[in-house]
C-alpha cells in the first residue's frame, strides 16, 4: 500500500493491484465516491490531484457544496 497522499487538504490511500500492477485508490470522504488510478506509484499524486481537482469542478458546475476533508 502506498502512503497517504495530500493535496488541497484531502487525503487518499492508493493499493497496487497484484494482477497488473496498477494503483487505485480512494480520496477519504464521508459520503462521495472520488477514486483515482495510475500504471505505476510514480503517477499515483498526479492521478489524485487530477481527482480532487475534477471532484471540485463538479461540485461547482453543480452548485453543491464539495465535502469537507477528513481531518
Amino acid at each position: 500500500m502506498a502512503g497517504v497522499k495530500e493535496y488541497k487538504g484531502y487525503r487518499a490511500r492508493a493499493i497496487r493491484q497484484d494482477e497488473d500492477g496498477s494503483w487505485h485508490g480512494e480520496v477519504d470522504l464521508p459520503k462521495d465516491v472520488v477514486t483515482f488510478a495510475a500504471d505505476t506509484e510514480r503517477e499515483l499524486q498526479a492521478g489524485f490531484e487530477e481527482s480532487v481537482d475534477d471532484y471540485l469542478d463538479y461540485c461547482e458546475e453543480q452548485g453543491t457544496k464539495p465535502q469537507a476533508p477528513t481531518p
